[in-house]
């Protein structure tokens, strides 16, 4: 008996297929731009708030708001992140990570992931910025104590 995958679902508005999807797609291509790095999934930053990947390489902590259009919506939630992680990124399907969007981001300090079908590329590489240490500190623990993350 064979099996037959169903169609990844697809954000109603745009067409696209839906955040987790995009998150998906981006934690996997995180093992390949950040070898040998750990990756967290809605780990708690600041207040209530989640990231909705947090990467951790090299003693590095990378923070990822992935959002399937709404890029200024991503960009403000990739700055608060600022305060909690050494970088900070927002990761987009390819037709909204536009020129527009690199310029806000590079103006405000947050880097730009742009995702194309199964794989995701660094558009703009974010600053390494100064998280506030204790957050950080958290924060850390919490994608060093991700099991079978790896």
């Amino acid at each position: 008996m064979s099996t037959v995958s169903a169609p990844p679902r697809r954000a109603a508005k745009s067409g696209l297929p839906t955040e987790a999807a995009l998150l998906a797609v981006v934690a996997r291509s995180s093992k390949v731009m950040w070898r040998g790095c750990r990756v967290g999934r809605e780990v708690k930053s600041h207040g209530r708030a989640r990231t909705d990947l947090m990467v951790l390489w090299e003693g590095e902590l990378i923070a990822i708001e992935g959002k399937v259009r709404h890029w200024q919506r991503a960009l403000g939630q990739a700055l608060l992140n600022r305060y909690c992680a050494d970088r900070s990124y927002v990761a987009l399907w390819g037709r909204y990570a536009h020129d527009e969007v690199l310029r806000e981001a590079a103006a405000w300090g947050v880097g730009v992931i742009r995702v194309e079908g199964k794989e995701a590329l660094i558009a703009l590489a974010a600053p390494l910025g100064v998280p506030e240490g204790h957050l950080r500190k958290r924060m850390v623990a919490a994608v060093a104590g991700v099991k079978g993350k790896r």
